[in-house]
């Protein structure tokens, strides 16, 4: 992962700071801390926010002119898991995240273990919260990948 440091990096045609690489370095210390569950709310808070930038990014691409202003009205979670979000996916990006995404799986099952442990406290092992930031890191770069091709 690139250095987040002070400022702006370029993420290409994003023009936001790479607050997903700040979170999953977040995330892979609080394992090391042995905070196995706050590291799953903090992986799947940076996937949630690159989709977020990824959309907002092929949105504009498409020209659609109020996509940054839709994204802050909307407000509500970038997860996978909710339909409208996949279908507003498929659209900007010409690909279905739960076919094309090798991992959509390991992804979704996460996903629900992040809802289990955020509302009911469940525990996450030290090997599931790494599983967790494997395919949470695997979803940034395959969310890179498609915006770098359709530059």
């Amino acid at each position: 992962m690139g250095s987040a440091g002070a400022g702006h990096q370029s993420l290409g045609p994003l023009k936001y700071p790479p607050y997903h690489e700040v979170l999953l370095t977040s995330a892979r210390q609080l394992i090391a801390d042995g905070y196995s569950q706050a590291a799953v709310l903090v992986a799947h808070m940076a996937c949630e926010v690159f989709t977020g930038q990824v959309i907002v990014a092929l949105m504009e691409r498409r020209g659609l002119q109020e996509a940054g202003a839709w994204a802050e009205e909307y407000k509500e979670e970038f997860s996978f898991l909710n339909p409208a979000i996949r279908a507003l996916y498929f659209s900007v990006a010409a690909e279905r995240i739960n076919i094309a995404f090798p991992r959509w799986q390991e992804h979704k099952r996460h996903i629900q273990l992040r809802n289990q442990v955020s509302h009911r406290g469940a525990r996450v092992t030290q090997a599931e919260a790494e599983n967790v930031c494997d395919v949470a890191q695997a979803l940034t770069i395959h969310l890179r990948a498609v915006l770098d091709r359709t530059q």
